[in-house]
C-alpha cells in the first residue's frame, strides 16, 4: 500500500542530527532543578502550621521532625527528579549536545542548592534531635 502524499526516501527515515536528539531529559533535569528552591517558598506557610500545631508551650516533644519534613517536602522532589533526569541526560546522550548541557546545568543547580540549603538545615535537625 502506497501513500501518494507521503514523503519518498531511498534508504530509510533519516535520523535526527545529533544536536537535536533527546533534549527531554536534559531539559526536565533543568526545570525541575531550578523549581526546587521557589517550592521552598510555597511549602512555608504549610509549614507554619506546621511549626503552631506540633509544639507544645514548654519544653520539647517528639514532633519536632514535622515541621524540617514540611518545608522540605517539594524540593527535595524536585531536586530527586532533577538529579535522576540529569544523570539519565548526561548518560544518554554525546558530550557536547544540548542535551548532555542541560542534563549537567541542572545537575550543577541541584548539588549547588543542596550544599547551601538543604544539607545544612538537614545537619541542623539532625543536631536539634540528638540534643
Amino acid at each position: 500500500m502506497s501513500f501518494p502524499n507521503a514523503p519518498m526516501y531511498r534508504d530509510g527515515p533519516q535520523p535526527p542530527r545529533d544536536d537535536q536528539q533527546g533534549s527531554g531529559e536534559g531539559s526536565a533535569s533543568l526545570v525541575f532543578s531550578v523549581l526546587a528552591i521557589p517550592s521552598m517558598v510555597l511549602t512555608a506557610v504549610p509549614t507554619v502550621f506546621a511549626v503552631l500545631f506540633t509544639r507544645p508551650d514548654t519544653g520539647t516533644s517528639g514532633l519536632d521532625w514535622v515541621a524540617p519534613a514540611v518545608l522540605f517536602s517539594l524540593p527535595v522532589l524536585f531536586g530527586l527528579l532533577g538529579t535522576v533526569l540529569g544523570i539519565l541526560a548526561v548518560r544518554r546522550n554525546h558530550s557536547g549536545t544540548k542535551a548532555w548541557r542541560s542534563g549537567v546545568a541542572g545537575l550543577w543547580i541541584v548539588g549547588t542548592e543542596a550544599a547551601f540549603f538543604i544539607i545544612p538545615a538537614v545537619v541542623q535537625g539532625i543536631i536539634t534531635l540528638m540534643s
